[in-house]
């Protein structure tokens, strides 16, 4: 996410393709991110 100095949030990248108008969930709910497992 970023923010340039307004007061809102400009910018936010996320990996997963988010269908229909609700795009700006990713800083409500993070299960539009994808899946990592990590692995040792």
């Amino acid at each position: 996410a970023d923010n340039d100095n307004s007061k809102k949030r400009e910018n936010l990248i996320g990996s997963v393709f988010v269908p229909g108008e609700n795009k700006n969930a990713g800083w409500i709910d993070a299960n539009v991110f994808g899946t990592l497992e990590l692995l040792k």
